[in-house]
């Protein structure tokens, strides 16, 4: 899962239905076949009217293009999909494309590097705010005498320690038309990471992953990238990037109205950044788990759900590593629900060991599939059920862990359905 993720991360937005077309070659020869870049089942290929001269044995390679409208194009990590000799239709020759540069030619990594990046990001805007935003009308009935005035105040920028760089977050607000005399406001917020060291495309993928996991953690707000620029020396580059295509596992996220933002955190926020990226380094198994979770949830089957939690937990409860191998599981996750779990407790719907021992049956059973196991474990609806109690368990673990109090974590639990169907009913 993670390895397909990461290859999908940094890429220019998915093609229209027709295509992009240009012409296509390899870095440093002159030969220039036809073909148009496009999208299906979430990935993006390359379809040539001819046959690059590359060899079986080559691996991934990179494939450089011109648009029709003279826009280059770079298509890294690409490997044959399809190759057609004789066939009736024009296209020949059939690429998966991992990632595409929109506006940059590169031939080899060592032109992947930039140095700064500036990210806007789905859900980013409702967990920094703007406050002091009001919007008024005048009460016209002709539509093109309307007039609309518009207040805010932005609030000051944060600024914290992010991987090698300084991550500094703005917000403001962006005017979208809705008819030909009305228009909305959205707030629209950037992060900007300006680093020690060069940036590679690597680096960039961490650095979406890290922002995007802290964000939906706190809000559940909808995962994606929406618009990165990457800045070579010298001149700026924009190109478009996307997750999986799959939002955060939730209904309709991004309608809901969290009670929580980085601005109101105001001077804490730095810490509580902080406080991820250290979480991410120095337990990178959680850490991806937690990613992958947050990405695939929605996808997931139910046991399989439940079992990236169930792992979580686990793996989050080695961070006390001189301890942990001699306490059982029980033990172990019952410390945490009692400890920084507790701000979640009205969705246990029982005493934290009891929901502890019902996660420790159900894990064992869809572990090792015993059937002696399978009578105390959850299936069909009631799985769920235990998983939607999980999350709410471990959104309060971290959140707490991060330096949030349990007031401040309750009432973004609040927002959330599973938190609320699972405190009105018991285990």
């Amino acid at each position: 899962m993670r390895h397909d993720s990461r290859r999908s991360v940094v890429s220019a937005p998915d093609p229209p239905d027709a295509g992009l077309h240009g012409t296509w070659g390899l870095p440093g020869t002159s030969q220039r076949l036809r073909g148009r870049l496009v999208a299906s089942e979430g990935r993006q290929r390359l379809q040539l009217e001819g046959l690059l001269p590359v060899s079986s044995s080559e691996g991934h390679i990179t494939i450089q293009g011109e648009l029709l409208d003279g826009r280059s194009v770079s298509l890294l990590d690409c490997d044959r999909a399809a190759r057609r000799v004789g066939r009736p239709d024009m296209y020949m020759d059939e690429w998966h494309v991992g990632r595409s540069l929109l506006g940059l030619l590169v031939t080899d990594a060592q032109e992947r590097v930039f140095a700064g990046v500036r990210l806007e990001l789905h859900g980013l805007a409702e967990a920094v705010g703007l406050s002091g935003l009001s919007v008024t009308s005048s009460d016209l009935t002709s539509p093109q005498n309307k007039r609309v005035a518009v207040e805010w105040e932005e609030p000051a920028p944060i600024a914290a320690t992010f991987g090698s760089g300084t991550l500094t977050l703005r917000c403001h607000p962006r005017f979208e038309a809705m008819s030909d005399f009305e228009f909305g406001l959205t707030n629209r917020a950037v992060a900007q990471l300006t680093a020690d060291a060069p940036i590679s495309l690597d680096d960039v993928d961490r650095f979406a992953d890290d922002l995007l996991s802290l964000v939906a953690l706190a809000t559940e707000a909808a995962g994606g990238v929406t618009k990165l620029t990457l800045q070579p020396t010298g001149r700026d580059l924009d190109i478009v990037v996307s997750t999986t295509g799959r939002p955060w596992y939730g209904p309709n996220p991004a309608a809901q109205e969290p009670r929580l933002t980085l601005a109101q955190l105001g001077s804490e926020a730095q810490g509580v950044i902080e406080a991820f990226q250290r979480f991410r380094r120095e337990q990178p198994e959680a850490a991806e788990l937690l990613f992958e979770y947050q990405v695939f949830a929605a996808v997931m089957t139910p046991p399989d759900r439940f079992l990236y939690l169930a792992r979580f937990l686990e793996a989050y409860h080695r961070r006390d590593a001189g301890i942990a191998s001699k306490v059982n599981f029980v033990d172990r996750v019952t410390a945490l629900l009692e400890g920084s779990g507790k701000a979640a407790h009205r969705a246990f719907g029982a005493p934290a060991r009891q929901l502890a021992e019902t996660i420790r049956d159900t894990r064992n059973y869809y572990v090792h599939y015993d059937p002696k196991h399978r009578a105390k474990a959850r299936h069909g609806v009631p799985l769920d059920d235990l998983a939607d109690r999980v999350w709410c368990a471990v959104r309060s673990v971290l959140l707490s862990d991060l330096g949030l109090p349990d007031l401040t974590i309750e009432n973004i639990l609040e927002t959330d359905w599973r938190f609320q169907r699972a405190s009105e009913a018991p285990l």
